[in-house]
């Protein structure tokens, strides 16, 4: 078969390999204001829209990388924190005093079910010995 028959048949790691070896030299030894320009200039010449988008991919700086994964980090925490705040006020207000040293152990939970989980059994309980119970045994076996 000839070559332009058979086409040249480049892997995907192959392909992202040379895109960052075309795309690097643009980021380290090009000012700035410049790199827009030149990605732009690739993109115009990638055919195929999956590998536009390899390019537009491989364009972004690990900075703009990391932002983005910084900011989905700062999204979790927040949902986080938000259900910790929304479970201690709803203990403090249901069952005020509430004992410190729980609303402390909630204040450490990290995972969103198990929020949820108390948060449950805030709003269901009908006594404050009976949350009080119920979280005790619950935050004692995750530590």
């Amino acid at each position: 078969m000839s070559p332009s028959r058979t086409g040249l048949r480049i892997g995907l790691r192959a392909r992202q390999l040379l895109i960052r070896f075309i795309i690097a030299p643009i980021y380290h030894h090009r000012e700035q204001f410049e790199h827009a320009e030149f990605l732009k200039i690739i993109e115009t010449n990638v055919a195929e829209k999956s590998r536009k988008e390899e390019v537009e991919k491989m364009g972004k700086t690990m900075a703009q990388v990391l932002i983005e994964e910084g900011k989905e980090i700062g999204r979790e925490t927040g949902i986080v924190v938000s259900k910790q705040e929304d479970l201690v006020e709803l203990l403090s207000v249901r069952f005020a005093p509430f004992p410190q040293a729980l609303i402390d152990k909630i204040k450490l939970i990290n995972e969103i079910e198990q929020l949820k989980e108390l948060f449950h059994i805030a709003v269901v309980g009908e006594t404050a010995d009976e949350v009080i119970a119920k979280l005790t045994g619950i935050l004692n076996e995750s530590w």
